[in-house]
């Protein structure tokens, strides 16, 4: 490059530029600007944006830009999703059994009773509990001239039959793990039921209780290794808990005056709910207790003249669902775990029971 290359530049411009611009250059210009109509100061985004944000815009790629439309697209697709989903039906959180002139079929409802529906159609005798991740529902049916366990989904399909019991089968739980069930049978055919363990797809079923007491309606621990139940085998029904390999045998519960079965252990491990019932009076007196998982702190919840029974723990547990005659016919109840806020959910002519919250 020459030494002289700025020299030389300014030789070339002087040669090649016009020594003057045309006369009419500059009132022309002026006559095109007074008739252009000029733009609010509030509309040029250098007014209004930091220079930096005005340059950073005029560098965004075709790509980033093409990005952002997707991104707007997507999140107008998920909104529309939502805004869909608001108006679908609310989850059907409680199941129960419907018995209407002797049959008897599950049915279910959302938390506060609204969108009741049926699940079955014939052959059912009830309602059991959901699986721990509450996509299934384990339910007995008599298909085969006795009570057996199935499983199903919550729409009532897909039924799996889980025993080939020739007695009849109660009550049945799945473990918090979903690998096992605990369940009831009258293995006797007298009307006093056993406990059973069996693996979730049915095999392997353990008695663990022999017959001659009757020991019911079972609920694991919280760790999984050991059940709570009813049983008679001091007198009355009383509440124990021990562990599925049969060890660590303990009884929580000990009135003489009443009857203590059927209990509930709370999602946080800590209080067991249960129906108690003046043991002369048979069930027509029953109402719902809890207690701390020891047996410790027994606190009674309902006190009427009527049958409320059978309670069942809300996932976040702070209120509990059961039946209850008190309005006539067996209906379908909630309320907090100190016993306030009682509220009906079923309004029939037919009776509902055995609810059971996922």
């Amino acid at each position: 490059m020459s030494d002289n290359f700025d020299l030389d530049l300014t030789t070339w411009l002087d040669a090649v530029s016009p020594s003057s611009a045309p006369e009419d250059l500059l009132p022309g210009a002026l006559a095109r600007t007074a008739r252009t109509r000029q733009r609010p100061r509030w509309l040029v985004a250098e007014r209004w944006t930091t220079m930096q944000l005005t340059l950073a815009r005029t560098r965004v790629s075709r790509r980033a830009l093409a990005l952002f439309i997707v991104a707007l697209v997507a999140l107008a697709i998920v909104a529309g999703l939502l805004a869909g989903g608001a108006s679908r039906p609310p989850r059907l959180a409680i199941a129960f059994t419907v018995t209407n002139g002797g049959q008897t079929q599950v049915g279910a409802m959302a938390a506060d009773g609204s969108h009741a529906t049926a699940l079955t159609d014939g052959l059912v005798s009830a309602a059991a509990w959901w699986t721990p991740d509450g996509s299934r529902l384990l339910i007995r049916i008599n298909r085969n001239g006795n009570d057996d366990i199935y499983a199903m989904d919550p729409d009532g399909s897909h039924q799996v039959r889980l025993t080939q019991d020739l007695y009849n089968d109660g009550a049945a739980v799945m473990s918090p793990d979903g690998k096992s069930i605990a369940y009831d049978a009258d293995t006797t055919d007298s009307g006093c039921y056993e406990l059973f363990v069996m693996n979730a797809d049915g095999t392997r079923p353990t008695q663990l209780t022999p017959d001659g007491d009757c020991n019911w309606g079972p609920s694991w621990t919280h760790d999984g290794r050991g059940l709570f139940f009813g049983s008679t085998r001091d007198g009355n029904f009383d509440i124990y808990t021990m562990r599925t390999d049969v060890t660590n045998l303990k009884r929580l519960t000990s009135n003489a005056a009443t009857n203590d079965a059927f209990p509930r252990l709370s999602p946080d491990g800590t209080k067991v709910a249960f129906t108690s019932w003046n043991a002369a009076l048979d069930n027509q007196s029953a109402e719902i207790d809890v207690m701390n998982v020891d047996g410790t702190r027994r606190t009674r919840l309902t006190t009427n003249g009527f049958e409320d029974s059978y309670p069942a723990w809300s996932p976040d547990g702070k209120k509990l669902v059961f039946q209850s005659n008190r309005d006539g016919n067996f209906e379908i109840y909630t309320m907090n775990v100190d016993g306030t806020g009682v509220t009906r959910l079923t309004r029939t002519p037919t009776d509902e029971t055995g609810p059971v919250w996922r």
